[in-house]
């Protein structure tokens, strides 16, 4: 825990510092607000794996698809009909939302979602490093050695959460 409070202490901005930085209340509320509906969606993610197993993504892609495609066809019309971009609409369906998601439904159904949470953690070094591998973009080095702390921490926890205390 202490690393991974090291880690988000680089990444913070410093009470009194410069005003550019400082941190804004709404985009705390809002980033406490993902957490919530982060943690929401591990614990019911995981009840939706055990009980639905293989099912469970393509039912919540169905879902969706009913929910968002009539506002799909009000903006796009028939364009949406176009076969350029119902390929570039597959391919961006299947890595973008399919196969991540029957993933995290098999990692939900394999893992205790306390390993799980802390493995959804590593995201923001994925991120981090798709950025510098596509978008060319750079970390000071504050920034890599926060990442690092908190991916140390997150190896940590999920390495001991197998194992019982003496």
């Amino acid at each position: 825990m202490a690393l991974a409070i090291a880690g988000l202490a680089l990444l913070l901005p410093l009470p009194g510092g410069d005003a550019a930085t400082a941190l804004d209340p709404m985009g705390v509320f809002f980033a406490f607000t993902a957490g919530i509906c982060w943690a929401l969606y591990i614990v019911f993610g995981q009840r939706v794996a055990l009980r639905y197993g293989s099912m469970a993504t393509p039912m919540g892609m169905l879902a969706a698809a009913i929910v968002v495609a009539p506002i799909g066809v009000f903006h796009a019309g028939t364009a949406m009909l176009d076969p350029q971009w119902l390929m570039a609409g597959l391919a961006v369906a299947l890595l973008s939302s399919a196969i991540p998601y029957a993933l995290e439904m098999f990692s939900l159904n394999h893992l205790p979602k306390n390993t799980f949470s802390i493995l959804l953690s590593l995201e923001p070094a994925v991120g981090a490093l798709a950025g510098w591998l596509v978008l060319a973009e750079h970390l000071t080095l504050s920034q890599g050695l926060a990442i690092a702390l908190v991916m140390a921490a997150s190896m940590g926890t999920a390495w001991s959460a197998g194992r019982t205390k003496p």
